[in-house]
Protein backbone atom coordinates (compact mmCIF):
# COMPACT_ATOMS: atom_id res chain seq x y z
CA UNK A 1 0.00 0.00 0.00
CA UNK A 2 2.50 2.20 1.14
CA UNK A 3 4.11 1.85 -2.70
CA UNK A 4 1.31 2.03 -4.38
CA UNK A 5 1.14 5.77 -2.67
CA UNK A 6 4.63 6.62 -3.65
CA UNK A 7 3.87 5.70 -7.13
CA UNK A 8 0.63 7.90 -6.77
CA UNK A 9 2.98 10.98 -5.73
CA UNK A 10 5.27 10.25 -8.20
CA UNK A 11 2.70 10.34 -11.02
CA UNK A 12 0.72 13.29 -9.51
CA UNK A 13 4.30 15.28 -8.99
CA UNK A 14 5.20 14.28 -12.80
CA UNK A 15 1.82 15.54 -13.88
CA UNK A 16 1.68 18.96 -11.97
CA UNK A 17 5.39 19.52 -13.70
CA UNK A 18 3.90 18.70 -16.96
CA UNK A 19 0.74 21.03 -16.84
CA UNK A 20 2.92 23.40 -15.38
CA UNK A 21 5.16 23.39 -18.31
CA UNK A 22 2.07 23.41 -20.78
CA UNK A 23 0.77 26.32 -19.25
CA UNK A 24 3.43 28.26 -19.33
CA UNK A 25 4.37 27.59 -23.24
CA UNK A 26 0.54 28.22 -24.26
CA UNK A 27 0.79 31.52 -22.29
CA UNK A 28 4.09 33.49 -22.83
CA UNK A 29 4.08 32.74 -26.83
CA UNK A 30 6.86 29.89 -26.93
CA UNK A 31 8.17 28.55 -29.37
CA UNK A 32 6.76 25.56 -31.48
CA UNK A 33 9.72 23.39 -29.86
CA UNK A 34 9.12 24.55 -26.51
CA UNK A 35 5.20 23.94 -26.96
CA UNK A 36 5.78 20.49 -28.39
CA UNK A 37 8.08 19.21 -25.52
CA UNK A 38 5.50 20.79 -22.83
CA UNK A 39 2.56 18.80 -24.88
CA UNK A 40 4.92 15.63 -24.97
CA UNK A 41 4.98 16.10 -20.74
CA UNK A 42 1.28 16.49 -20.90
CA UNK A 43 0.59 13.15 -22.80
CA UNK A 44 2.73 11.05 -20.65
CA UNK A 45 1.21 12.47 -17.52
CA UNK A 46 -2.46 11.77 -18.67
CA UNK A 47 -2.75 7.50 -16.92
CA UNK A 48 -5.43 5.33 -18.91
CA UNK A 49 -7.20 2.42 -17.75
CA UNK A 50 -9.80 0.12 -19.50
CA UNK A 51 -12.10 -2.50 -18.58
CA UNK A 52 -13.35 -4.43 -21.10
CA UNK A 53 -16.73 -4.99 -19.24
CA UNK A 54 -19.30 -5.76 -21.00
CA UNK A 55 -19.86 -2.41 -20.81
CA UNK A 56 -16.49 -1.14 -21.58
CA UNK A 57 -14.98 1.19 -19.63
CA UNK A 58 -12.33 3.76 -20.71
CA UNK A 59 -11.19 6.04 -17.34
CA UNK A 60 -8.51 8.74 -17.97
CA UNK A 61 -6.61 10.88 -15.48
CA UNK A 62 -4.99 14.03 -16.02
CA UNK A 63 -2.98 16.20 -13.70
CA UNK A 64 -6.61 18.31 -12.74
CA UNK A 65 -9.10 16.07 -14.96
CA UNK A 66 -10.45 13.19 -14.90
CA UNK A 67 -12.68 11.30 -18.38
CA UNK A 68 -14.84 8.67 -17.98
CA UNK A 69 -17.87 6.91 -20.45
CA UNK A 70 -21.36 8.65 -19.92
CA UNK A 71 -24.10 7.13 -18.24
CA UNK A 72 -27.79 6.86 -18.01
CA UNK A 73 -27.50 9.28 -14.88
CA UNK A 74 -25.39 11.70 -16.52
CA UNK A 75 -28.70 12.57 -18.70
CA UNK A 76 -29.41 15.86 -16.42
CA UNK A 77 -25.74 17.21 -17.00
CA UNK A 78 -25.79 16.65 -20.49
CA UNK A 79 -28.91 18.60 -20.71
CA UNK A 80 -27.80 21.53 -18.82
CA UNK A 81 -25.07 21.71 -21.47
CA UNK A 82 -27.09 21.57 -24.29
CA UNK A 83 -29.56 23.95 -23.35
CA UNK A 84 -27.27 26.25 -22.14
CA UNK A 85 -27.39 29.49 -24.56
CA UNK A 86 -23.58 30.25 -23.80
CA UNK A 87 -22.34 26.49 -24.09
CA UNK A 88 -24.38 26.54 -27.21
CA UNK A 89 -23.74 30.01 -28.80
CA UNK A 90 -20.89 28.93 -30.89
CA UNK A 91 -21.90 24.96 -31.34
CA UNK A 92 -23.99 23.66 -34.19
CA UNK A 93 -26.61 26.08 -35.17
CA UNK A 94 -25.60 28.22 -32.25
CA UNK A 95 -28.83 27.80 -30.46
CA UNK A 96 -29.53 26.13 -27.62
CA UNK A 97 -31.96 23.37 -27.28
CA UNK A 98 -35.18 23.59 -26.63
CA UNK A 99 -36.29 19.67 -26.31
CA UNK A 100 -36.33 18.40 -22.62
CA UNK A 101 -36.11 14.55 -24.14
CA UNK A 102 -32.84 15.42 -26.16
CA UNK A 103 -30.55 14.59 -23.74
CA UNK A 104 -31.87 11.69 -23.01
CA UNK A 105 -32.59 10.55 -26.68
CA UNK A 106 -28.62 11.14 -27.11
CA UNK A 107 -27.96 9.56 -23.92
CA UNK A 108 -30.52 6.42 -23.84
CA UNK A 109 -33.32 5.32 -25.97
CA UNK A 110 -32.16 6.47 -29.43
CA UNK A 111 -31.06 3.76 -31.54
CA UNK A 112 -27.26 3.45 -31.40
CA UNK A 113 -27.46 6.30 -28.23
CA UNK A 114 -24.29 6.62 -26.49
CA UNK A 115 -24.78 4.58 -23.48
CA UNK A 116 -25.47 1.86 -25.70
CA UNK A 117 -22.13 2.03 -27.63
CA UNK A 118 -20.31 1.41 -24.61
CA UNK A 119 -22.33 -1.23 -23.71
CA UNK A 120 -22.17 -3.13 -26.59
CA UNK A 121 -17.74 -2.41 -26.50
CA UNK A 122 -17.57 0.45 -28.81
CA UNK A 123 -15.81 3.47 -27.29
CA UNK A 124 -16.45 5.63 -30.06
CA UNK A 125 -18.87 7.50 -27.53
CA UNK A 126 -19.58 10.45 -25.67
CA UNK A 127 -17.28 10.63 -21.91
CA UNK A 128 -18.03 13.09 -19.32
CA UNK A 129 -15.14 15.38 -17.70
CA UNK A 130 -14.47 15.39 -14.37
CA UNK A 131 -12.68 17.62 -11.76
CA UNK A 132 -10.11 14.72 -10.61
CA UNK A 133 -10.14 15.79 -6.88
CA UNK A 134 -14.03 16.07 -6.62
CA UNK A 135 -15.51 14.06 -9.70
CA UNK A 136 -17.62 17.15 -10.39
CA UNK A 137 -18.75 16.96 -14.21
CA UNK A 138 -17.86 20.35 -15.72
CA UNK A 139 -18.05 19.12 -19.70
CA UNK A 140 -17.87 16.75 -21.88
CA UNK A 141 -16.12 15.22 -25.06
CA UNK A 142 -16.70 12.76 -27.63
CA UNK A 143 -15.47 10.97 -30.70
CA UNK A 144 -18.04 9.56 -32.54
CA UNK A 145 -17.93 8.35 -35.95
CA UNK A 146 -14.97 10.22 -36.59
CA UNK A 147 -15.76 13.46 -35.69
CA UNK A 148 -14.80 15.17 -32.55
CA UNK A 149 -16.83 17.71 -30.52
CA UNK A 150 -16.53 19.15 -26.97
CA UNK A 151 -18.91 21.08 -24.64
CA UNK A 152 -17.75 22.32 -21.17
CA UNK A 153 -20.02 24.51 -18.73
CA UNK A 154 -19.01 28.44 -19.09
CA UNK A 155 -18.40 29.03 -15.06
CA UNK A 156 -14.83 26.57 -16.39
CA UNK A 157 -14.14 28.05 -19.05
CA UNK A 158 -10.53 30.06 -19.78
CA UNK A 159 -8.92 28.30 -17.09
CA UNK A 160 -7.54 25.40 -19.54
CA UNK A 161 -9.91 22.07 -18.98
CA UNK A 162 -10.77 21.82 -22.35
CA UNK A 163 -7.23 21.81 -23.90
CA UNK A 164 -6.24 19.64 -21.48
CA UNK A 165 -9.01 16.98 -21.84
CA UNK A 166 -9.40 16.91 -25.63
CA UNK A 167 -5.58 15.91 -25.32
CA UNK A 168 -5.91 13.16 -23.10
CA UNK A 169 -8.60 12.24 -25.45
CA UNK A 170 -7.40 12.66 -28.78
CA UNK A 171 -3.59 12.54 -27.38
CA UNK A 172 -3.39 9.70 -25.41
CA UNK A 173 -7.07 7.58 -25.44
CA UNK A 174 -7.41 7.50 -29.42
CA UNK A 175 -4.01 6.04 -29.87
CA UNK A 176 -4.06 3.31 -27.33
CA UNK A 177 -7.53 2.38 -28.82
CA UNK A 178 -6.44 2.39 -32.40
CA UNK A 179 -3.57 0.31 -31.46
CA UNK A 180 -5.41 -2.29 -30.26
CA UNK A 181 -6.42 -5.19 -32.32
CA UNK A 182 -9.51 -5.48 -30.95
CA UNK A 183 -10.82 -1.98 -30.84
CA UNK A 184 -13.75 -2.00 -33.55
CA UNK A 185 -14.43 0.58 -36.04
CA UNK A 186 -11.40 2.40 -35.64
CA UNK A 187 -11.14 5.77 -37.70
CA UNK A 188 -8.61 6.32 -40.28
CA UNK A 189 -9.36 10.46 -39.70
CA UNK A 190 -10.71 12.54 -36.74
CA UNK A 191 -12.19 15.42 -37.87
CA UNK A 192 -13.67 18.76 -35.78
CA UNK A 193 -15.83 21.58 -37.33
CA UNK A 194 -15.17 25.45 -35.83
CA UNK A 195 -16.72 28.63 -36.92
CA UNK A 196 -13.99 31.26 -38.22
CA UNK A 197 -14.45 33.42 -35.28
CA UNK A 198 -13.95 30.80 -32.55
CA UNK A 199 -10.51 31.18 -31.33
CA UNK A 200 -10.48 29.37 -28.31
CA UNK A 201 -11.53 25.98 -30.16
CA UNK A 202 -9.23 26.73 -32.99
CA UNK A 203 -6.10 27.28 -30.69
CA UNK A 204 -7.19 23.48 -28.75
CA UNK A 205 -6.94 21.50 -32.51
CA UNK A 206 -4.25 23.31 -33.48
CA UNK A 207 -2.51 22.14 -30.32
CA UNK A 208 -3.41 18.34 -30.39
CA UNK A 209 -1.95 18.22 -34.26
CA UNK A 210 -5.12 19.18 -36.24
CA UNK A 211 -4.95 20.91 -39.50
CA UNK A 212 -7.26 22.89 -41.71
CA UNK A 213 -6.81 24.89 -44.71
CA UNK A 214 -9.19 27.64 -43.74
CA UNK A 215 -11.12 27.30 -46.50
CA UNK A 216 -14.72 27.99 -45.70
CA UNK A 217 -16.98 24.92 -45.93
CA UNK A 218 -20.44 24.49 -44.75
CA UNK A 219 -22.21 22.39 -42.66
CA UNK A 220 -26.09 21.81 -41.73
CA UNK A 221 -27.46 22.11 -38.11
CA UNK A 222 -31.25 22.31 -37.65
CA UNK A 223 -32.01 22.91 -41.41
CA UNK A 224 -29.80 25.67 -41.89
CA UNK A 225 -26.45 25.58 -43.85
CA UNK A 226 -23.17 27.15 -41.77
CA UNK A 227 -20.15 28.65 -42.21
CA UNK A 228 -17.53 26.33 -41.01
CA UNK A 229 -13.50 25.21 -40.77
CA UNK A 230 -13.27 21.54 -41.21
CA UNK A 231 -9.58 20.70 -39.02
CA UNK A 232 -8.58 16.84 -39.30
CA UNK A 233 -5.79 14.63 -38.22
CA UNK A 234 -4.90 11.47 -39.21
CA UNK A 235 -5.17 8.60 -36.58
CA UNK A 236 -1.61 7.16 -37.76
CA UNK A 237 -0.39 10.43 -36.94
CA UNK A 238 -1.76 10.58 -33.01
CA UNK A 239 -0.04 7.25 -33.00
CA UNK A 240 3.23 8.48 -33.75
CA UNK A 241 3.07 11.52 -31.56
CA UNK A 242 1.97 9.44 -28.73
CA UNK A 243 4.60 7.27 -29.46
CA UNK A 244 7.42 9.57 -29.54
CA UNK A 245 6.21 11.12 -26.54
CA UNK A 246 6.65 7.49 -24.59
CA UNK A 247 9.81 7.09 -26.23
CA UNK A 248 11.16 10.20 -24.92
CA UNK A 249 9.96 9.68 -21.56
CA UNK A 250 13.22 10.17 -18.96
CA UNK A 251 14.28 6.49 -18.38
CA UNK A 252 13.07 5.13 -21.76
CA UNK A 253 15.53 3.37 -23.48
Amino acid sequence: MEQLKKTAQTWLGAAQNALTAWTSSSADGSDEKVRDDALEGLIRSVRVERKKGPPLEVLAETPRLRLRPCREDDVPFYQNLWTNPEVMKKYASGKPQTDPEYAYRRLVSNENSWTDRWKQGSPWSGMVVELRETHEPIGAVVVGGGELAYLFDPAFHGQGYGREAVVALVNVIVPILALDPNTPDVPETIEATVRADHIPSRRILETCGFTSDLNINYREFDGQMFERYIFTVSVQQLIQRYEAALADAPGSS
